[in-house]
């Protein structure tokens, strides 16, 4: 298995097909994996309009520059 990434209990393969749903509300977000919770919990959000909270970001789909529009 060829593990990408992942920090929540599901693992995910390289060159599989995955239904990922990132759901923010206000300041807050969770994430779903294949329709199950990926991260058992709800955090606050990372990225703040002060900053980026000391490097602590969630990237999906980001691009290897880090640039916007895909950081949150």
């Amino acid at each position: 298995m060829n593990v990408i990434s992942s920090t929540g209990p599901q693992s995910v393969e390289a060159s599989k097909w995955y239904h990922f749903v990132y759901i923010r509300n206000g300041h807050y977000f969770t994430t779903y994996l294949n329709g199950k919770q990926d991260i058992p919990w709800t955090y606050r959000a990372w990225r703040t309009t002060t900053g980026d909270n000391n490097g602590n970001r969630l990237g999906i789909g980001m691009r290897p520059d880090k640039a916007e529009p895909f950081m949150s």
